[in-house]
């Protein structure tokens, strides 16, 4: 009998440990590690995460709506990519002039900003043509100087091309296309038709003024002619008085 009651002593304790374990079991990952918790960001934190997201906004801005002429140089003295090449920053996109002959198009970038104060920002794209070539990008930017890294998978039996280039200019453009574009021309016959109102009016105008050219000429004239009859009326009166005159001597 005390044996059985020891048995049973010996089950309760063991029942009781091993409900006791089993929160903690649950909670553990199969690794036998406890599941991750987030941790708590400290306002700290916080501020400091503002502040590298308005900086990185602010170097996006000043990239944007810039072009650079750039040399590129193969590390492996093999393939045709090489040679100058124009690197575009507008709609918060970038563009190569090269890549852009050979079917890629424009592409989204993320930028890296330095911890220093003055410190490069680094930029990264990857770009992919039609027929499934990949071109990635890597630049490092500061102030005027632009140098970086390109790497191209191309085909099988092209395998991987490495290149390398560096900036010899920048120039600012529009940050958007928008800004570019310009009020298109008048077409042909918006513009004749524009123009016949005018040319009507001048049309009419100079006839007016040819009305008004004649009309003073005819005043000219009539002038002219009362002037002539006064003056043969003065010499029929003279040559009259002359003749009386002569009678009356005789």
């Amino acid at each position: 009998m005390k044996k059985v009651s020891l048995l049973v002593l010996a089950v309760l304790f063991l029942s009781t440990q091993l409900l006791g374990f089993l929160p903690v079991a649950c909670a553990q990952s199969e690794g036998g590690k406890p599941s991750p918790v987030a941790p708590k960001i400290s306002k700290q934190d916080e501020e400091a995460r503002a502040a590298l997201r308005k900086k990185i906004l602010e170097k996006k801005d000043e990239l944007n709506g810039s072009e650079w002429a750039v040399e590129i140089k193969s590390r492996s003295a093999k393939g045709d990519f090489a040679g100058e090449d124009t690197l575009t920053f507008q709609n918060d996109k970038f563009r190569s002039g090269k890549t852009e002959k050979s079917g890629y198009t424009a592409t989204n970038y993320t930028l890296t900003v330095s911890e220093e104060e003055n410190g490069p920002t680094v930029w990264e794209t990857m770009q992919t043509s039609a027929n499934g070539e990949i071109t990635f990008w890597r630049g490092e930017w500061k102030d005027d100087v632009m140098t970086g890294v390109i790497s191209r998978q191309l085909k099988e039996e092209k395998g991987v091309e490495e290149y390398y280039f560096s900036s010899s200019l920048k120039k600012e453009i529009p940050k958007t296309t928008e800004e570019t574009e310009e009020p298109a021309a008048p077409v042909a016959s918006e513009a004749k038709s524009a123009a016949s109102p005018i040319l009507s009016s001048t049309a009419a105008t100079a006839d007016l003024g040819s009305a008004a050219i004649e009309k003073t000429g005819e005043k000219i004239e009539e002038k002219k002619t009362v002037a002539v009859s006064a003056e043969e009326k003065k010499l029929e009166e003279k040559k009259a008085a002359e003749k009386k005159k002569s009678a009356w001597l005789f």
